[in-house]
C-alpha cells in the first residue's frame, strides 16, 4: 500500500519544518508452478485432484492461494465456471491470492485439454428369412461403462425387398465426450421355403 509519513524538525523548542514523505510498499511477486495439467483423452473421472500448483515468493517462501476451474465443450465459444475436470473440452485452471500483500508474477493460469474419446460403433451383421424383421443390433468398441446408454438411440437404416445382400447403416449417436465412427453390416436375406 501507500504510507505518507510526517517528519517534524525541532530543537530547543524551536521548530524548524515539517516535512511529509510518501512511500509505497510493492506487493511481493509469486510465481505459480502447476503440476498435472496436461492434456489427456476422456476417461470418465474426475481430474481435478490431480492439477495442483505451488506458490512461492523469488526467496521460496509459500503463500496460500485458491485454484479455480472453468470449462469450454468441444465447439463452444465462452468458458463457464466448473467445479469437475472430468468432460471433454478445453479447461484453464486459475491461481488467485486473496492477501494484498502478495501478487502473482508468471503462471497465472494453466490451459489443458481433455480430449474425445474414440468409439467405434459397429452395426452386426444379420441373417433372417425373406419376409422376417430385422433386429438390428450393434457394438461399441472403446464406450466407457460408465456411459452405456449415453450416446442415445441409434439409427439404423436397410432397405430390403429381395432375397439378396443388403449394407446396413448406422448412425444417429450423440455424447461430446466422444468422437464417433460408424461402420456399416451386412443383412444377408434367405429364401423362405414355401
Amino acid at each position: 500500500g501507500t504510507y505518507a509519513v510526517l517528519i517534524t524538525s525541532e530543537a530547543d523548542g524551536v521548530s524548524y519544518g515539517k516535512t511529509i514523505k510518501v512511500f509505497t510498499i510493492a506487493p511481493c511477486p509469486v510465481k505459480i508452478e502447476w503440476s498435472g495439467a496436461n492434456d489427456f483423452t476422456y476417461d470418465g473421472t474426475d481430474h481435478r485432484s490431480n492439477i495442483t500448483a505451488t506458490a512461492k515468493t523469488e526467496n521460496g517462501a509459500a503463500v496460500n492461494f485458491n485454484i479455480s476451474f472453468s470449462y469450454k465443450a468441444h465447439g463452444a465459444t465462452t468458458f463457464t465456471p466448473v467445479t469437475e475436470v472430468k468432460n471433454a473440452g478445453t479447461y484453464t485452471a486459475t491461481a488467485t491470492i486473496s492477501n494484498d500483500n502478495y501478487t502473482i508474477s508468471s503462471n497465472e493460469a494453466a490451459t489443458f485439454t481433455i480430449g474425445q474419446r474414440q468409439v467405434t460403433v459397429t452395426a452386426e451383421d444379420k441373417t433372417v428369412t425373406y419376409g422376417d424383421s430385422v433386429p438390428y443390433t450393434a457394438t461399441y468398441n472403446g464406450l466407457l461403462d460408465c456411459d452405456k446408454g449415453k450416446l442415445g438411440t441409434p439409427n439404423f437404416t436397410c432397405n430390403y425387398n429381395e432375397v439378396g445382400t443388403y449394407s446396413i447403416t448406422v448412425d444417429g449417436l450423440e455424447n461430446s465426450n466422444y468422437a464417433i465412427t460408424y461402420v456399416n453390416g451386412t443383412l444377408t436375406v434367405n429364401k423362405r421355403t414355401v
